[in-house]
């Protein structure tokens, strides 16, 4: 496999909006203040970028046997990604706010899904890039990633910080339990450090285009890619699917060397 070259841009400080907003600002503000002592100075960070795809081509269609509903990715304590803008409301010398969505003149991985985008083999689905501390197999979060093909009803997302002290962008059920309609994928991406640092992914899809192209008129068949792997950062891996497939890079990302000293530094609390 090839790997193209780390190209980083910059992008501009957002602004945040006043008003009711300034609610959930102030929310995720107090957060930091908690989340902060949570990391000692052996904690790791890394950068996490996700590509997930669909094969346009029907391979394994005939020779592998799917179940007809496999279950649903666990998303109850899954944690919901904050949108970039907020990477920007907690001061310069602050622990950066964790799980916050990279704008994405910061992907490291534009160049492969431009690639991919220009071929007929593959239709990228979602690519998200964000930032996190990689807790060990107990405390380690699972990321909610999706895209719906409709506006779905999700439950209000929550501030805060899990009562185990694990880190938290949001959380809040979205919308779990709720069956994919047509074009729909789901799931999560957990990041676990034990001996070695593993990733987990597990994403249900509804292909729309499978019952179209049918010969007799069908309900879209729900795929599902679950899979488990020990990984080094740096290297990009592919979890494999006969219908779709996921890329995912881990870098390592160092907190600058004031803020690492700060949290030190910092009483427990």
């Amino acid at each position: 496999m090839h790997y193209l070259p780390a190209a980083i841009g910059s992008s501009k400080p957002r602004a945040v909006t006043t008003g009711p907003a300034a609610l959930l600002v102030a929310a995720l503000l107090l957060g930091l203040a908690w989340l902060a002592p949570a990391y000692g100075q052996e904690t790791k960070w890394y950068e996490v970028e996700v590509i997930v795809f669909a094969h346009e081509t029907a391979m394994g269609m005939e020779t592998e046997q799917w179940p007809e509903s496999p279950d649903l990715p666990p998303l109850e304590r899954a944690v919901e990604l904050l949108p970039p803008s907020m990477g920007s409301i907690a001061p310069e010398d602050a622990i950066p706010q964790p799980f916050v969505e990279l704008d994405p003149a910061e992907f490291r991985l534009a160049g492969v899904r431009d690639a991919m985008a220009q071929t007929n083999r593959y239709r990228v689905l979602l690519h998200k890039a964000w930032r996190q501390p990689v807790s060990e197999n107990e405390r380690a979060a699972a990321v909610h990633l999706h895209k719906y093909a409709a506006p779905r009803t999700a439950a209000q997302p929550t501030p805060g910080i899990e009562p185990e002290g694990s880190p938290i962008g949001t959380l809040g059920p979205g919308p779990s339990g709720q069956p994919p309609e047509p074009g729909d994928l789901d799931g999560i991406v957990r990041m676990r450090l034990g001996r070695y640092l593993h990733v987990d992914v597990d994403f249900v899809y509804r292909d729309e285009r499978t019952a179209v192209s049918a010969p007799v008129a069908t309900e879209s068949p729900r795929f599902r890619l679950q899979e488990s792997r020990r990984v080094r950062s740096g290297e990009l891996h592919y979890f494999d699917h006969p219908r779709l497939g996921a890329l995912v890079l881990l870098t390592p990302f160092d907190l600058p060397s004031d803020q690492t000293e700060t949290t030190q530094t910092r009483p427990a609390r």
